[in-house]
Formats: C-alpha cells, sequence, structure tokens
C-alpha cells in the first residue's frame, strides 16, 4: 500500500485511490499475457519504478517497494482508452510514447540505447533498443489505473501536486529530464 505523505491535491484523494493506492500494482508481463485486464475505457494511468534515476528526485509517493514515475492519461471526450495507451508504453515504440522516450533518455548509456530519427523525423531506436526498454519496464516498472471519463484536468493537477519525475509538462521539477531529452535527440540527429 501507499505512505502517508500529504498532497495538495485539487480533489479528494478517495476519488483517486485506485491510482496512487492501488489494491496492486500490475508488471508488464501480466499485462501483456492479458489485455483484458486493463479498460478499454478513457481513464488515468501510473507508472512506479523501483529504480531512482541519477540527478533528479524521485517521488516519495511509494507503492509496494515502488516509487511514482510517472502520470499520464488516455482518453476522455471520446478519444482513445488505457488499454491502447498502456500498450503503446509498455509495447509500443518511442516514437508513439512520451514515457518510453523519456526512459531512452535517461537510460540511455545503462542501456546502450542508440538513437535515430525515422523518415518522417520521429525519434526511433536502433537495433533492438526497443526490446531492450521493454525489458527494463518488464523488471522496474509497474503499473495502477483508474478509469474517468475527463481525465485531462485531474492528470494535470496530479502532475503539479506529485511532481512525477518523469513528467515534463506541468511538472514544477524537471531539468534533469529535458536536458537528457535533449541530448538524445541530439545524438538521434547526429546519426541521421
Amino acid at each position: 500500500m501507499v505512505n502517508t505523505m500529504t498532497y495538495k491535491l485539487s480533489c479528494d484523494f478517495n476519488d483517486v485511490a485506485p491510482l496512487l493506492s492501488p489494491a496492486r500494482l500490475r508488471g508488464r508481463d501480466e499485462l501483456l499475457a492479458d489485455w483484458r485486464v486493463v479498460p478499454a475505457t478513457p481513464g488515468l494511468y501510473a507508472v512506479w519504478s523501483d529504480i531512482a534515476f541519477d540527478g533528479m528526485n524521485s517521488s516519495s509517493l511509494r507503492c509496494d517497494g515502488f516509487a511514482l514515475a510517472y502520470v499520464g492519461r488516455a482518453g476522455g471526450k471520446g478519444q482513445g482508452a488505457l488499454r491502447h495507451r498502456l500498450r503503446q508504453h509498455l509495447r509500443g515504440r518511442c516514437a508513439s510514447s512520451t514515457l518510453r522516450r523519456a526512459l531512452a533518455a535517461l537510460l540511455r548509456k545503462e542501456l546502450g540505447l542508440q538513437p535515430a530519427l525515422s523518415s518522417s523525423g520521429k525519434l526511433q531506436l536502433i537495433g533492438d533498443g526497443e526490446d531492450r526498454l521493454s525489458g527494463w519496464l518488464s523488471d522496474h516498472a509497474r503499473i495502477s489505473w483508474m478509469t474517468h471519463s475527463d481525465p485531462a484536468a485531474l492528470e494535470r493537477a496530479l502532475i503539479h501536486a506529485l511532481s512525477p519525475p518523469l513528467n515534463i509538462e506541468g511538472a514544477p521539477r524537471v531539468s534533469t529530464l529535458k536536458k537528457a531529452r535533449v541530448q538524445l535527440l541530439q545524438s538521434a540527429r547526429a546519426l541521421g
């Protein structure tokens, strides 16, 4: 269960308890085995990590030995669903996942990732880089989620209040992540 930190949220904590204090966290491999456990509806999701990133404050919000690392939303107003968005993050490509781009930037040297730009100008990882990033997610990340019909405002409030280290938009402290993402993009451009 989650620790008892106090945060200034613009909502009642009970409204977001399924996200921030879930009954259990789910691993990537468990979700890949049966995506039906993830609702095909709009909502919010949280990514938790058992690894602290160099030069970044890890979240003091913890659950089962994992620290809150990222908060995101899927859909709302008829656009997208949790199941689809989590698939993009957990088995997709950097080009379609802000979370994967953040992780690739921070783990580039550790995982030996080689970024490049695709013919359409999107970031991609060369060789088995996406597989190595997915392996890291299997080993070190866990997921929670909650359904919500219009998650955008709630996502912004949670990011601002909790400042997860892998979020850029709306988070108060992001200089280390921004610098790493700029370096990743520069490296990709250098490779052509």
